[in-house]
């Protein structure tokens, strides 16, 4: 997941969550503050987000001084649309909160699910300095797949970042292994019926 700055920001488009780290701020610390401050609080506040970022963390992935923090959490699809309606509201009842450059609130006018193919179709609309760790991503897909497919998953799960990215490989995941458990469950069956025919051959 990823979010589009609002029309204040000096260089618009879309980039992760994040920003600098406070006098003594860990890194992850500081992802988990700006991840829940840009998002205005609907993944959680900042204790929240940390706990996920480090459960269920799938790669920290770097460029120059810059560190991104993927980590999986459940996916929802009508977020953007719950997103979008809680920046509207905001924006018209405290339009102060978007003035403020400092509380880190409504600094993104939407946020959207991507998937690595949409990544590389929609590069260029990213801010400038944050396409070079879209490549970083990109380069990283294979890491990123394979750490994601080993945690375990439900069928609507997919991943996000704090610094983030999503991908769609948990639900083809959850498909393919939902259809393994019914092949495994219908191979007795076909062997009973076949022991059975046998028999009545005989």
């Amino acid at each position: 997941m990823f979010g589009r700055e609002n029309e204040l920001n000096d260089t618009p488009g879309w980039a992760d969550f994040g920003g600098g780290t406070k006098p003594n701020e860990s890194i992850i610390d500081a992802a988990a503050r700006e991840g829940s401050e840009e998002l205005n609080g609907m993944l959680g506040s900042q204790s929240e987000m940390k706990k996920i970022a480090i459960k269920k963390k799938i790669a920290e992935l770097k460029f120059d001084s810059y560190t991104t923090i993927v980590f999986k959490t459940h996916y929802d699809e009508r977020l953007e649309e719950y997103y979008r309606n809680n920046y509207k509201f905001f924006e018209k009842y405290l339009p102060s909160a978007k003035k403020n450059p400092e509380n880190g609130l409504l600094e993104k006018a939407e946020i959207k699910w991507f998937t690595f193919a949409e990544l590389r179709k929609n590069k260029s609309s990213f801010r400038k300095f944050y396409q070079h760790m879209v490549d970083v991503v990109l380069a990283n897909e294979t890491l990123i797949t394979k750490n994601l497919l080993k945690m375990k998953c439900a069928h609507s799960c997919k991943m996000i970042t704090s610094r983030s990215v999503s991908v769609s490989a948990s639900r083809s995941r959850s498909r393919s292994k939902v259809h393994g458990r019914r092949t495994k469950r219908n191979a007795p069956r076909r062997n009973n019926r076949s022991r059975k025919a046998n028999r009545n051959r005989k």
